[in-house]
């Protein structure tokens, strides 16, 4: 069994480039003699929870480049390689292997879904209630990498031109042998959404496993999915399923802020924790938070002690990744705070203010001492937008969800954003600036995609 499972994981892991250049096939495993098809469920299910392969990490978190969270050093910069800093200069090129290494990760994860989703039914217990469970588990990450590759390699979500925009390769079989070709935007969401709507049907309510999804989780991606779509109604719908289950958000009156790394991946609010690496200019042994950030939380904010440690005035250093240590690999999961924040900001948009302030302070009573904290309240609808707007950005700080907001609030001129950096190394100066709308949000296909497939580029200019 061990040789068996190494030899799926082996090919798992090496053939994506060649499902990416239109390969006829995959995985001649029949006419193998040292590769057996797997014949249980358990067997497919030590793929899915395989690290390497596909399980919690190498969820696409290179946006995370397009934020204004973090600065860097003169001499931070200078250590950069040149990609790096081309990152950092909003100036991500076709050839950079950042960008390959992004695409391919995706890919690996999606490509190993498929090879569980086709291999599923010839198993002896496919149909059972655990195989089924298992299709959920394929599905959920087949989308929600889908997505983040959507998220990464297409400009954002215009419902007006979704059906021309080039969107992404969906892949969904493989052994297919068709030319890769891009989908638009609308067709590659529909493929997303087909799949994580299966996903609530299959998964189990809730999963004891923490690497494993299970309904919540699905619905939670749904309901970042639908927002960037700006669907209020069913972003909404999907976060109020997760919170009729669970609105447990973890206090940080009760936590011990002081500590070096106060949050982990046990914490109750969490509904899935998945982590993904950033750029490595991200990383907070590199960076440094911008001190407007910083001071835009309030003294009585416990955040402001349990997300950041300040050396300086000048030298503030994120520590509240709530993966637990302090690395480039970032927290990329959701949680309940999350969809509070969703719902909010869908109540909002419908008018209700009372409503989304209500979601806004079962969040912030959590969040602030609580012998100083104050319900806050809103004049009106467009005010408790602007507030539930101004929380998101300080609640989900280094989790690749800014840049998300940056794409898909970048055409409202009261929350657009011109994100610009300058900075001097050795008497040269070094100036970046993205506009709201510029191509640069969307990252090129990697060069060596383009050689393989004939894939359209993404325009850069």
């Amino acid at each position: 069994m061990k040789q068996r499972l190494l030899n799926i994981l082996s090919t798992a892991v090496l053939l994506p480039a060649l499902l990416l250049a239109g390969c006829d096939k995959y995985l001649d495993v029949k006419n193998s003699s040292s590769t057996i098809i797997p014949n249980r469920v358990s067997e497919l299910e030590a793929i899915m929870d395989n690290p390497a392969v596909v399980a919690l990490n190498s969820i696409p978190a290179q946006q995370e480049r397009i934020s204004d969270y973090s600065i860097l050093t003169p001499d931070a910069f200078a250590a950069l390689s040149d990609e790096e800093r081309n990152e950092y200069l909003f100036n991500v090129q076709p050839e950079d292997l950042t960008v390959s290494s992004t695409w391919t990760s995706a890919y690996k994860k999606i490509f190993s879904c498929n090879v569980v989703l086709d291999l599923l039914p010839t198993v002896k217990d496919g149909l059972t209630q655990r195989g089924l469970q298992l299709k959920g588990h394929a599905l959920y990450y087949r989308g929600f990498t889908h997505f983040m590759l959507l998220e990464h390699f297409s400009m954002p979500y215009n419902k007006e031109t979704a059906d021309k925009d080039p969107g992404i390769p969906i892949k969904k079989n493989p052994a297919e042998g068709d030319k890769t070709v891009r989908s638009t935007v609308a067709g590659s969401y529909k493929s997303i959404l087909e799949d994580l709507d299966e996903a609530v049907r299959l998964l189990p309510a809730r999963e004891p496993l923490l690497t494993r999804p299970d309904k919540l989780a699905a619905h939670a991606v749904l309901a970042r999915i639908y927002l960037v779509r700006g669907e209020y109604d069913k972003a909404r719908d999907h976060a109020s399923e997760v919170l009729s289950v669970t609105s447990y958000v973890d206090d940080y009156n009760t936590r011990d802020l002081g500590l070096p790394l106060p949050f982990n991946y046990n914490m109750e609010e969490i509904i899935i924790p998945h982590s993904g690496v950033g750029p490595m200019f991200s990383d907070p042994r590199k960076s440094l938070v911008t001190p407007a950030f910083y001071q835009s939380y309030d003294e009585d904010d416990l955040r402001k002690t349990g997300l950041f440690t300040v050396n300086a005035p000048d030298n503030i250093v994120f520590k509240g990744s709530y993966t637990g240590w302090v690395s480039a690999a970032m927290f990329v999961g959701t949680t309940v705070p999350e969809m509070l924040l969703i719902r909010a900001e869908c109540w909002a948009r419908g008018g209700d203010a009372d409503k989304a302030m209500k979601d806004l302070n079962d969040l912030l009573q959590h969040r602030y001492k609580k012998e100083h904290f104050q319900l806050r309240t809103a004049s009106g609808a467009d005010d408790a937008l602007m507030q539930v707007i101004t929380e998101r950005k300080k609640e989900l700080p280094f989790r690749g969800l800014r840049a998300m907001d940056l794409r898909r609030l970048g055409n409202d001129p009261r929350f657009a954003v011109t994100l610009e950096r300058t900075i001097t190394v050795n008497g040269q100066t070094f100036t970046a600036t993205l506009r709201p709308g510029s191509n640069r949000y969307a990252l090129p296909i990697p060069k060596t995609v383009i050689d393989l497939t004939g894939i359209e580029q993404n325009n850069l200019k």
